[in-house]
This record gives C-alpha cells, sequence and structure tokens, in this order.
C-alpha cells in the first residue's frame, strides 16, 4: 500500500468507519522508545494520528480510496 501525503484512506477504529486524507508522514518514538512511522491523517471533525507500522495498519484495516475521474 503506497501511503503519502494527498491520499485519501478509510479505516476501522472504536469510533466506527472513518475517512480523511494525509497530511503529514514522520518518524516519532512509540511508548517502547523505538522510533517508528505515524500518519497524521485530517478528517471532517479533526486530525488523528495512526502508527503506520504494517501490523498496525493491518489491524485498523486502513485502506486507499481511489479518486474517481469524471470525463
Amino acid at each position: 500500500m503506497k501511503l503519502e501525503v494527498g491520499t485519501k484512506v478509510r479505516w476501522v477504529s472504536a469510533a466506527g468507519v472513518l475517512e480523511g486524507e494525509i497530511v503529514r508522514i514522520v518518524l516519532d518514538l512509540n511508548a517502547a522508545q523505538q522510533t517508528i512511522p505515524w500518519i497524521d491523517i485530517k478528517t471532517n471533525v479533526n486530525t488523528v494520528r495512526l502508527c503506520a507500522t504494517d501490523s498496525y495498519l493491518k489491524q485498523m484495516r486502513v485502506e486507499v480510496l481511489q479518486e474517481t475521474c469524471l470525463l
């Protein structure tokens, strides 16, 4: 899965199925003081930060939304 700034994604959380656009990708520490990638996603309501490791993205069922092209 290719994640980059501007990519629209959908994921499952305790709040339900959410959608948003990736606005930032950073490397930062987790609780175990390991440097890992994080993605900041802007939704209609707020901005959330998700851990961007493969196992976490699979657990959250993150998927890239395809833009539809109207011609």
